[in-house]
């Protein structure tokens, strides 16, 4: 599970948590449109090929990049991501990630 870790003065907390279902049913919607990333948790199951890796990502939040921050979280990597555009995030989807 990735869990929101509020380290120095540039970390932003979700605004509204009650749009967290919404934001999920677009993040569980976007990973059907991502086979490839489907592909790697399948095949690693169960394991952590990422374990000894550090991500850090500046993207949009949006259902898609969700994807991808819940791929890597699963396959063991240490993730930290923010948005680089305020106007493209969608609140719904960080509230669920």
């Amino acid at each position: 599970m990735i869990e929101y870790v509020d380290n120095n003065q540039y970390d932003r907390k979700i605004a509204d948590m009650s749009l967290a279902a919404e934001g999920r049913k677009s993040i569980d919607a976007a990973m059907q449109n991502l086979p490839q990333l489907n592909d790697l948790l399948k095949k690693y199951e169960g394991q952590s090929p990422l374990s000894n890796v550090k991500v850090v990502g500046s993207l949009g939040v949006d259902a898609s990049s969700a994807v991808l921050v819940e791929v890597l979280d699963a396959l063991g990597a240490k993730v930290r991501w923010c948005s680089s555009a305020v106007d493209s995030t969608d609140n719904a989807v960080p509230a669920a990630l």
